[in-house]
């Protein structure tokens, strides 16, 4: 008996004390610098050994996935450019050549991947019920970083923040160490996360947004790209029965142009239905909200299309387009995986990974969680800054979907109420609970997923009504082309030309401010952004002995300007 005693207070000992020694491994593999926060593992879930098997046996799908089949050709130099408009007679672009054996081909593959996507999906990586901001940055960006998570923590964010790093620099790893972590960020090196992995995978511009939302622990994810600022509190978007995010788990904002995804795109993906130009415009690359819990599925078949992208997907979703930026894989990838789920007459159909379904059942919480996709409906609204006659910047404003699900479903209800034209298809309500077997054991019943899943098809009828949003209520500001929030490019010579987009003037001052009047800002967020940017930004940057020279200049603008 005493033997007995002594080995289970031996044991309790090493259970305690294996986190710690785990935690000291961490430590000796760890490129940061040797402070506690720094240090902390990506995934507070998951050993390091599960996700570098689990981010093996992803990208092992994805190169047992390789189509075998010639790079698709574009007829000519591309659609042109056009912005989008609701009620376009436009005709759908359809320039890619394929033979017909590469289209056998590349569907092949992509059936493939599909085939084993849902048990993936459910083994992705994450920290249940967490939420954050993510962005994606590298040397050339990283400086936006600091005025897009300044400006966040101005607009009164509480979110804690991952920077994506894909490329790296003294003056970077020193930041990741001390500022950002005071302003509740982290730096996240995204080689370190699968370090073991073989060196043939290269990351490029295209497949980074996805990667980085893949490689951070958050379960419920605001993606912004570093050009994308939070000037108003985005945080409500996560709130418990908050609509759209409650029944959808994915949200998508506009962009301006016209999509010009090939038809034969959605053949190669399952004989999708080919939306109409008229539904929608195509994605804000800078923006979206994601659960990734419910949407794992989504992000690893945009994983696929990107990482496929350079001979066959980048040119089946824009047609060599001047107007595409980064394809919008993660939309699209949501728009096939629910028109495949809902497929009853053909062998390409698509079984949901519902894992997280499992999880809602057991939930108490009335306003249940479904899955779909939310489209917001109104364009972004655009600021052009003027400079000499000519516009030196646009900011493209977009709207809280919370006002945007608001105006859509009073838009519906008064069509209901007027019965004076077809009627768009619904979601379901989001039923108060489900049915559930007598007994302490809930079972999971299958044929209940339609319970789960949100009909998101609908928002393409939309166009079809009168849509009345409050246009003051924007979340976001794009800062589309022009300017950029770069506050390292004023460590420089006051005349580099290879430093592009300064907030200065070529003469070192700056005659005006960035967005021109602030009075709309401060109408529309409640205060002078750019100005407390700007003082903000001096408190970050003049802190730091090695950027004076920045220091000296941001002063000047200070006193001259604000």
């Amino acid at each position: 008996m005493r033997w007995t005693s002594a080995l289970g207070r031996r044991a309790r000992y090493i259970l305690l004390l294996f986190p710690f020694l785990l935690t000291l491994l961490y430590f000796a593999s760890s490129r940061s610098s040797f402070d506690l926060l720094s240090l902390v593992p990506i995934h507070l879930s998951f050993q390091t050994h599960e996700l570098d098997e689990w981010w093996t046996k992803f990208f092992s799908h994805i190169e047992a996935s390789q189509p075998y089949a010639a790079p698709v050709q574009i007829d000519g130099p591309g659609p042109i450019a056009s912005f989008w408009q609701p009620n376009t007679t436009n005709a759908r672009p359809d320039l890619t050549e394929l033979s017909a054996v590469d289209e056998a081909n590349i569907r092949a593959s992509h059936a493939f991947f599909i085939a084993g996507l849902p048990k993936l999906a459910q083994q992705l990586p994450l920290d249940p019920d967490t939420t954050g901001i993510v962005t994606v940055a590298g040397e050339g960006s990283f400086g936006e970083v600091i005025s897009m998570l300044l400006i966040a923590r101005q607009s009164g964010s509480k979110l804690p923040i991952h920077i994506v790093l894909v490329s790296s620099t003294g003056w970077i790893d020193h930041f990741c160490a001390h500022e950002i972590r005071r302003l509740n960020g982290k730096c996240i090196y995204i080689h370190d996360v699968w370090s073991k992995l073989p060196s043939v995978l290269q990351l490029n511009q295209f497949q980074a947004k996805t990667v980085s939302i893949m490689a951070s622990s958050f379960q419920n994810v605001l993606f912004l790209d570093p050009n994308t600022l939070p000037v108003v509190n985005p945080d409500p978007i996560f709130d418990p029965g908050s609509e759209p995010f409650a029944s959808t788990g994915y949200i998508a904002w506009p962009d301006l142009w016209t999509p010009v995804v090939s038809p034969q795109f959605y053949t190669i993906a399952g004989d999708v239905q080919v939306p109409p130009l008229t539904a929608r415009a195509t994605s804000d690359r800078g923006v979206l909200a994601i659960d990734k819990a419910r949407h794992a599925d989504t992000l690893l078949l945009s994983a696929y299309y990107n990482y496929y992208g350079a001979d066959y997907y980048s040119l089946l979703l824009t047609q060599s387009a001047h107007s595409e930026g980064n394809e919008e894989t993660i939309f699209q990838a949501a728009l096939v995986l629910e028109a495949l789920g809902k497929k009853t007459d053909s062998g390409y159909q698509y079984a949901q990974p519902m894992e997280w379904m499992e999880k809602e059942s057991h939930s108490t919480n009335p306003s249940r969680k479904k899955k779909g996709y939310w489209d917001v409906r109104m364009a972004p609204q655009v600021h052009k800054v003027m400079r000499d006659g000519a516009p030196r910047s646009l900011l493209l404003q977009q709207i809280d979907p919370r006002e945007d699900h608001r105006a859509v479903m009073a838009a519906i209800e008064v069509a209901d109420k007027q019965d004076e034209r077809k009627q768009p298809r619904r979601a379901r309500d989001v039923p108060s609970r489900l049915t559930q077997p007598e007994g302490p054991t809930t079972i999971f019943n299958p044929n209940d997923i339609s319970e789960f899943l949100t009909e998101s098809s609908f928002l393409a009828t939309t166009g079809n009504l009168t849509l009345d949003h409050d246009h003051a209520k924007i979340l976001f500001f794009h800062c589309y082309n022009g300017i950029k929030l770069d506050f390292f490019k004023l460590s420089g010579s006051k005349n580099d030309k290879t430093k592009p987009a300064t907030p200065l003037s070529a003469e070192g001052k700056m005659a005006r401010r960035l967005w021109g009047d602030p009075g709309w800002i401060v109408e529309r967020t409640g205060r002078d952004v750019e100005k407390l940017l700007w003082k903000d930004a001096m408190e970050v940057w003049c802190g730091i002995a090695t950027f004076r020279e920045a220091c000296e200049r941001m002063r000047e603008v200070w006193d001259e300007v604000y």
